[in-house]
């Protein structure tokens, strides 16, 4: 009897001394059911066999402030799926969520009503909340009174010689104020929906010219010119107007009616 207690007693200390050890021990080398060993408070470490065999550790649970290390856990190698961490209450969630992209989804921010309608953001989301919102009272939008849509004629001033922009052949009003020496102005190729409307602001012993592309025509009041051609007054005088607007025939060209003055057509 007293042997068997002794043998009992040495057993009772080895376990004692085994389970005493700091840090878990995990002595099979195959795999792990997800959620078969729970780990609080330590580091596992040596995960060699696993990163050999090109497995994976899947439906782990890494508690807060915790880490994994191991020879090679590099994610050619080893590959951790299906894991969870408890956040800290100091954690930032939006740390682990990529932005959102035109192509990928992810974290975005949502646009508050006045930034539904900036044209220079994209970094946030329009909702349809916030787009309505922003239609239903949308501020001063081409005019000087809110919530009433206005057009707004957008006058250009040239006071030399110059080509003009798309955006100035789509509906602008060009004017000469300031002109003091002979002007040529150059269109661009004529397209689809281009128009403006020339306007004589300044008196001068000078003449203005409008000149069309290498391509292009200027019909002067159903006449037509030639190509690279140009509708002109000899001087200018305040009041000369001329409409202009490109229309198709074989490609485009333009169609330029006298609204008030001895405008003529010349060149190349």
């Amino acid at each position: 009897m007293k042997k068997r207690i002794i043998l009992t007693s040495i057993i009772l200390v080895m376990l004692t001394a085994f389970f005493a050890t700091a840090g878990p021990r995990i002595t099979q080398q195959n795999s792990y059911a997800p959620g078969s060993v729970a780990i609080t408070g330590g580091t596992i470490t040596g995960l060699t066999n696993l990163v050999s065999s090109g497995g994976s550790l899947s439906g782990f649970t890494l508690l807060s402030g915790n880490t994994i290390t191991g020879t090679g856990l590099a994610p050619s190698k080893a590959v951790v799926t299906n894991a969870s961490k408890n956040l800290a209450s100091s954690d930032d969630i939006t740390a682990f969520v990529t932005a959102a992209s035109a192509t990928t989804a992810g974290k975005v921010e949502l646009a508050t009503e006045a930034e539904a309608i900036l044209t220079s953001m994209n970094t946030v989301a329009v909702t349809p909340e916030g787009l309505v919102g922003k239609l239903a009272s949308p501020g001063a939008i081409g005019g000087t009174t809110a919530g009433t849509l206005r057009y707004i004629l957008d006058e250009d001033v040239v006071t030399s010689s110059s080509t003009l922009t798309v955006n100035q052949v789509s509906g602008a009003l060009i004017n000469n104020y300031g002109q003091a020496d002979d002007t040529v102005i150059y269109l661009p190729t004529a397209a689809a929906g281009y128009n403006f409307t020339a306007i004589i602001g300044q008196t001068v012993a000078k003449y203005l010219r409008i000149r069309a592309g290498a391509a292009d025509k200027i019909y002067l009041d159903g006449a037509a010119g030639n190509d690279s051609g140009y509708v002109y007054v000899s001087y200018t005088t305040i009041g000369n107007a001329l409409s202009c607007v490109a229309f198709q025939t074989d490609a485009y060209d333009w169609y330029c009616a006298t609204i008030s003055g001895a405008w003529a057509a010349g060149g190349p």
